[in-house]
């Protein structure tokens, strides 16, 4: 029998019938949010029934998970507005593209976890034979809930999900509640870190049409910089922004492996918000003469900001891909005394 009480900061809670779907959606923010945003959802639900009389309904609470990209609708309900303001700059949303031995086999979103989950075609995804399925699956996550995405790439693999070269996986960071100008400069520090970060990628990923590498930004203060209109692009700004007021990080090969994913992420968003960039694409245009703002794997592994954790990640990956180089890196950095970088993590 269900219980009519639910378990919060000021106690436990009895409830009445009526209220068993807020409740539903309630431990459903508890569980993929956190306590903060489950409680907020507690605080509005305790306001009259007349005033919510006009606000919750089954359709809106069926809103909330279509993710980012409605939050924005005109005709969007007034409760998921709230809920994704509350949220505003906090959310990830993570694209998988992946393929199934059969397609009778494939995975339902409802499989998958409904909330914030959804799935869809994608055609450029390669299959081996025309028994296989393929689809793109995207998840919404929060910054500090990562672990929702895991219990989806959990399920993909025991569904025999898998990737092969014609997959990507992108990834959209929440850029609602900053100015256009503020979320223009974080696109272009990852502009600025792309030939760093096109050696912690498969080789395969820098020649595929569906991610093709952006103009680099000009050192020279008087030629203006514009960013691409092609969505297509390793670092897809405008389209993105203009949609679904995110940037898309389309670089990275498919991958069903939420450790890589996460590292992905977390790198991701640390560059969008380090400064310390900026200053150091221009001293190298500087130093060397570049034409071009832009910084490379060592400045990036040297950088002391960079969390020890993000640098084990991306030493990890670039030895991965670059063997011969990350080793004459590893005796430069050794000879000059900056990191002992190890084959299993990067100690400063």
């Amino acid at each position: 029998m269900q219980s009519n009480t639910i378990s919060t900061q000021a106690g436990r809670v009895k409830v009445s019938g009526k209220a068993q779907r807020e409740l539903f959606y309630f431990q459903k923010f508890k569980e993929n949010w956190g306590e903060d945003v489950a409680n907020r959802f507690l605080e509005w639900r305790k306001l009259s029934w007349s005033e919510q009389a006009n606000k919750v309904t089954r359709r809106q609470f069926e809103h909330i998970r279509w993710g980012i990209k409605n939050a924005g609708r005109t005709d969007a309900p007034s409760f998921a507005d709230k809920f994704f303001k509350n949220m505003e700059g906090k959310l990830i949303s993570v694209e998988m593209e992946c393929i199934f031995d059969e397609k009778d086999e494939m995975p339902k979103a409802r499989d998958l976890g409904t909330f914030m989950v959804t799935m869809c075609d994608d055609g450029s995804i390669r299959t081996n034979s025309e028994t296989n399925g393929s689809a793109e699956v995207k998840v919404t996550i929060s910054q500090n809930s990562p672990m929702r995405l895991k219990k989806v790439t959990d399920k993909l693999l025991t569904h025999g999900g898998c990737v092969n070269s014609s997959c990507g996986m992108h990834i959209h960071l929440d850029q609602r509640g900053v100015s256009y100008l503020t979320a223009s400069k974080r696109a272009k520090r990852l502009i600025k870190a792309l030939p760093a970060l096109m050696k912690l990628v498969a080789p395969s990923r820098l020649t595929n049409n569906y991610c093709v590498k952006n103009q680099p930004i000009p050192t020279h203060p008087t030629q203006q910089y514009r960013h691409s209109t092609n969505r297509y692009r390793m670092i897809n700004f405008l389209p993105a922004y203009d949609e679904h007021k995110t940037i898309e990080v389309r670089l990275h090969g498919g991958t069903l492996d939420f450790y890589k994913i996460l590292g992905w992420v977390n790198l991701c968003q640390w560059i969008c918000d380090c400064t310390e960039i900026d200053r150091i694409a221009l001293n190298n245009a500087k130093e060397f003469s570049l034409d071009y703002l832009q910084i490379d794997i060592a400045n990036l592994l040297e950088m002391e900001k960079l969390p020890e954790a993000l640098r084990a990640y991306v030493w990890k990956r670039f030895r991965q891909f670059h063997p011969s180089e990350a080793h004459n890196l590893r005796e430069k950095f050794a000879s000059l005394g900056k990191f002992h970088l190890t084959d299993g993590m990067a100690i400063s």
